[in-house]
């Protein structure tokens, strides 16, 4: 309390009564010209989305933001996500949906889990098994030829 009211008094006679460098006048008497001319500011929710951050999910469910980490549902992982701070509350978009509402983290490091964050997530043995990259092939049977063969070949076509 003690720094804004300090902050407050140095405004009042320093700040807005010295000639200011840029407009040169004082910035008390040029508020008095334009505040006919001020209109208030628009409405958060019509700007919100521009003050969003993007980030990406990590594959353990957590963006970071600042030195905290916050968690969303899993299935967002590697996705690219928004992040929006409004006060102490931490929200976290995908596009126009809101994936997760927290707490803005107090202490560095901070990990705040979703509730039912990993709800869903596939076991071990419920994973989809993927079709084999590769497989085994007999031992197949291949002409053999000597290699002077190739060699007239070559020099056939060398001399067309």
């Amino acid at each position: 309390m003690d720094l804004n009211r300090q902050a407050a008094q140095w405004m009042a006679t320093v700040a807005d009564v010295r000639i200011h460098g840029t407009t040169h006048e004082r910035p008390v008497d040029r508020l008095v010209k334009e505040r006919a001319s001020l209109t208030p500011m628009v409405d958060r929710s019509r700007v919100a989305s521009f003050l969003r951050d993007e980030r990406t999910v990590g594959r353990d469910g957590y963006v970071r933001y600042g030195t905290a980490w916050y968690g969303v549902s899993w299935r967002f992982a590697s996705c690219k996500v928004q992040v929006e701070v409004d006060g102490d509350m931490v929200s976290i978009f995908s596009g126009q949906e809101r994936l997760a509402l927290h707490p803005r983290a107090q202490r560095r490091g901070l990990r705040l889990t979703l509730p039912g964050q990993w709800k869903g997530l596939p076991l071990d043995d419920e994973k989809r098994r993927r079709s084999p990259v590769a497989f085994h092939v007999e031992q197949m049977e291949v002409e053999q030829r000597s290699l002077w063969g190739y060699a007239a070949v070559a020099e056939e076509v060398t001399l067309a």
